[in-house]
């Protein structure tokens, strides 16, 4: 979470943050809870110091003369402490819920939209084709060469889940070795993670719930949940630790219970599909100081287009 310091030392950029995130996060309400939940602590540890110096001249007998009277003390401080308790967990739980919806800073090179149509172009390479004929989506080339089976996926799983058949299964395996490959070449090291997380890592990494759009598969009586994609458990894995330079090439075991966020892309994009080819996605991760990630990311991106061109 972003330290509340560096919020209030920047309020304006974390307006214009969430603005251009298009969320709407009351942030005077995160602030001042943030205030409450600080002055009702202090208040509880002044309380509970006072308890004890109490209990400790009741124990110790100094003053046995007045016995009853630091006794009747001590059960009316015991009631404030139990009452100021309540109060205090009502005001941790909103603001942990709160903390858990606030974003992250964007990059100031990013640029601000709300619809696929806003995204920039960063480079062109080759050019596209262009069909004398009526050419076929995904659905269609995958059914009519016996590669994609929707009818037995709905049947199974329900609409949008699909088996994938014969010389389809290879072209998924070819590529994700493919990516592998490259990924390994790049300095990366391959890891294959559990499929289930406690709730507190997905929290810590910020898979939280974000009403309607939450991103969370709970596991009922467990405080625990699926993950929807590996770094929630790359980063448990190192909860704790202070990093250095660590590259991962992860993967999400090939099980449909990793139920994925990515659940879907705009239009046709997904036509036919519960995107659950992220399902089987292979992340690259790279853990950094903020102040060389842009680095970083132009290295990944860098991978990637020697990968798109090969």
């Amino acid at each position: 979470m972003i330290s509340v310091k560096e919020i209030r030392e920047d309020l304006g950029r974390m307006k214009a943050n969430l603005s251009a995130r298009g969320l709407s996060f009351d942030l005077d309400r995160f602030l001042s809870l943030y205030d409450d939940v600080k002055s009702h602590k202090q208040k509880l540890e002044e309380m509970q110091c006072k308890l004890n110096a109490v209990s400790k001249i009741i124990k110790d007998g100094l003053w046995k003369d007045d016995s009853q009277s630091m006794l009747s003390d001590a059960s009316v401080l015991k009631g404030y402490i139990l009452r100021a308790k309540e109060s205090y967990n009502l005001l941790i739980e909103e603001f942990d819920l709160l903390s858990q919806q606030l974003p992250n800073w964007t990059s100031p090179d990013v640029p601000v939209g709300k619809t696929d149509d806003d995204n920039l172009t960063i480079k062109y390479k080759g050019q596209i084709p262009k069909f004398d004929f009526s050419h076929k989506d995904h659905v269609q080339l995958g059914q009519e060469l016996d590669l994609i089976d929707f009818d037995s996926g709905t049947k199974v799983a329900g609409s949008k889940f699909y088996f994938l058949k014969s010389q389809a299964v290879f072209l998924q395996h070819a590529l994700k070795s493919f990516i592998f490959n490259k990924a390994l070449s790049a300095g990366f090291t391959p890891l294959q993670t559990p499929d289930v997380s406690f709730n507190h890592i997905l929290e810590g990494v910020g898979f939280a719930p974000k009403g309607d759009e939450s991103n969370t598969y709970g596991l009922e009586g467990l405080d625990k949940s699926l993950i929807a994609t590996a770094e929630i458990c790359v980063a448990g894995m190192h909860a704790g630790k202070i990093l250095t330079n660590l590259g991962y090439l992860c993967s999400t075991s090939l099980k449909v219970i990793v139920l994925g966020v990515r659940l879907a892309l705009p239009g046709d994009q997904v036509k036919g599909f519960i995107e659950s080819i992220s399902l089987r996605n292979w992340s690259c991760l790279s853990y950094v100081n903020r102040r060389i990630v842009l680095n970083i990311m132009t290295k990944f991106l860098r991978c990637k287009r020697k990968s798109i061109v090969s």
